[in-house]
């Protein structure tokens, strides 16, 4: 018996098998966590440990997969009160402007999917309809339009997914009176234009801090997703 163990664990671990097109393709679909579901699991479960009672909110959506994992880990985390906000036009990229053209990366109407198949695509995967809301405009009507009309008081966990500089930065000006000291906002492109400070979300990011000297933002952990923490002055900050 002890001999055919042997013989097994030699066979499955022998190079030609282990880093095999069919071993690769099984740790991929059955064993391992995307980074992006590695850095989901993280921010719900510094949510829950922390004690942040507040919801989750989604700028560029697309066609649902983060949301759709932002919900499950949730669960997981035992987050049971928190509400989810989805925020996109549902359009694709707008025309491209300014620094968002010299990234190279961008292409206009690019990750488009419509409202309709969103909702379906959450209804597939189980998500809770009644604890989503979705806000379709586009990110520059957002403080005009959706400013104290949403339902949630505060923002516990972000995911920043809109990729471009322009609509970054809108959406963090959204987010101002939103955010409260602990939440945890993650930047899914921070490295779409190489991570350039002159592009992109860096770009956004410093000319946000900039306008608002009160916020500072602790990076918690880059897994190709980038997440900081805010931090805010106890007499500036809102509370959980």
């Amino acid at each position: 018996m002890n001999k055919f163990i042997i013989a097994v664990y030699k066979f499955i671990t022998a190079p030609r098998l282990r880093y095999s097109l069919v071993f690769e393709g099984l740790r991929r679909l059955f064993f391992t966590y995307t980074s992006r579901e590695i850095a989901m699991r993280r921010i719900m479960q510094w949510a829950f440990f922390r004690k942040l009672n507040g919801d989750y909110m989604e700028f560029g959506v697309f066609q649902g997969d983060s949301f759709t994992k932002a919900f499950h880990f949730s669960k997981f985390a035992r987050l049971s009160s928190m509400k989810f906000f989805a925020f996109d036009s549902f359009s694709g990229y707008p025309p491209l402007e300014g620094v968002d053209k010299e990234c190279g990366y961008f292409e206009e109407k690019a990750y488009l999917c419509s409202l309709d198949d969103f909702k379906s695509n959450l209804l597939g995967n189980r998500v809770d309809m009644d604890r989503e809301k979705i806000v379709q405009m586009p990110f520059n009507e957002l403080n005009k339009y959706a400013k104290g009309k949403i339902e949630s008081k505060v923002a516990s966990v972000v995911w920043i997914d809109c990729d471009l500089y322009k609509a970054t930065l809108d959406a963090l000006d959204f987010l101002v009176d939103y955010i409260a000291d602990g939440t945890v906002i993650v930047f899914a492109d921070w490295f779409a234009c190489n991570g350039s400070p002159d592009l992109g979300q860096p770009l956004a990011v410093h000319e946000w801090l900039s306008k608002n000297p009160t916020i500072k933002l602790i990076e918690f952990f880059n897994f190709g997703e980038k997440a900081y923490i805010v931090s805010i002055p106890k007499n500036k900050k809102n509370d959980f």
